[in-house]
């Protein structure tokens, strides 16, 4: 019973959280547009230009935090590919090293022929950033060592007596990634704790940490499993599905450069209801020399559409907004013009804004917050 209030605590706090990374990721998007339209003055300073640089790496981080938020909500894109996992932590060994107090040593244990993982590799880079992170804190200034180690976990093996279980331990077989500390450990009432958000037993809370690693594992179709004991250390254990076969090293990509676009002859349709950022990207665009066209919201964006189909080229659509939103909006410009060209722009992930449209085969999709860049990167490959 405890554990199903916890279960539901969580949840409660994912949906929260997803819904704060998709309104703050709206506002960064009005950050980094007008901060791109300074960008173009002429005549800025080097002060200026500097200060437009720190406001952009800025805005980035702060649109990592709000990812890490919707990875903790279940909100975050997995992207699964089969990964090596012990691959994947030698190639970060050095950083996860350097991360760490000069009195912890990392120590290493990774076996060959281990086999893959369906994972998001960029997720399981921050599940061992965080899970070391962790381990790190527990042992504080005090000499310590962290090990970090690799291996299968065949179906029929259950979870020890004394550990806590997060998820459900897959059916099938697994990799385990385990990481293993000399620190303080913890007593039952911390390891029911430890994944809330912002949760620290050593200083005020700084960040998602072990919550968005709960967040990926659970996108993962994985479990943790936690032992800890008070003066001696814990072990957090990650397992991860095994894809039964080995992956063969990826072919290097086709490099397609599209063709040059005149962007004086295509005009862009702006669906956007935050006027700020809809300004913003109006003025942005036609300083590429496109002819833009904009609507406040999905009824008046067909109205739009249908007073200029021949000339439309491409459409920027939001995909929350009143009145019609973004997926009713898509659906009835198919029903104008089952060619029509849209991208998609959401601070949700791809496969929640596009969640039961009826045709992807031309649409792009780009999460908020963007740089013009991107955007235009999506134009050309559409258009191209």
């Amino acid at each position: 019973e405890a554990q199903l209030r916890h279960t539901q605590k969580l949840e409660s706090l994912g949906a929260l959280g997803g819904g704060i990374a998709h309104n703050f990721n709206n506002l960064l998007a009005v950050i980094l547009a007008e901060t791109e339209l300074i960008r173009t003055e002429p005549s800025l300073s080097a002060r200026s230009q500097r200060a437009i640089k720190d406001i952009l790496t800025a805005a980035g981080q702060a649109s990592q935090l709000t990812h890490q938020i919707l990875v903790y909500s279940g909100q975050g894109s997995v992207d699964l590919e089969p990964v090596d996992l012990c691959q994947t932590i030698k190639d970060m060994a050095r950083l996860l090293e350097v991360s760490v107090s000069k009195k912890v040593t990392v120590v290493f244990d990774l076996p060959a022929n281990l086999p893959m993982i369906q994972a998001d590799p960029s997720h399981i880079r921050q599940i061992m950033m965080n899970c070391i992170a962790n381990a790190s804190e527990a042992i504080g200034e005090q000499t310590g060592i962290i090990t970090v180690s690799a291996s299968e976990w065949p179906p029929d093996r259950e979870a020890p007596d004394s550990a806590s279980v997060v998820g459900e331990i897959p059916a099938g077989p697994c990799v385990c990634l385990e990481v293993r500390d000399t620190g303080c450990g913890m007593d039952a009432e911390t390891v029911g704790k430890i994944f809330d958000p912002f949760f620290s037993t050593k200083l005020l809370g700084r960040g998602l940490g072990l919550a968005a690693v709960m967040g990926i594992v659970g996108g993962h179709h994985g479990a943790i499993l936690i032992e800890s004991t008070p003066g001696e250390g814990s072990t957090f254990r990650v397992l991860l599905p095994c894809t039964g076969t080995v992956a063969t090293a990826p072919a290097p990509p086709t490099i397609r450069q599209p063709a040059a676009l005149e962007h004086a002859d295509l005009t862009v349709l702006i669906v956007e209801d935050e006027e700020v950022f809809r300004t913003a990207m109006k003025e942005l665009l036609e300083e590429e020399g496109f002819a833009v066209l904009t609507a406040g919201d999905g009824v008046e964006a067909l109205d739009v559409y249908r007073a200029h189909a021949d000339e439309i080229s491409i459409v920027l659509l939001d995909m929350v907004m009143p009145r019609m939103n973004g997926r009713e909006t898509y659906e009835e410009l198919c029903k104008l013009n089952s060619d029509v060209k849209v991208i998609l722009a959401s601070g949700y992930d791809r496969e929640g804004a596009t969640l039961g449209l009826s045709s992807l085969e031309t649409v792009e999709f780009i999460q908020k917050p963007f740089q013009l860049e991107e955007l235009l990167g999506k134009i050309h490959s559409l258009l191209a």
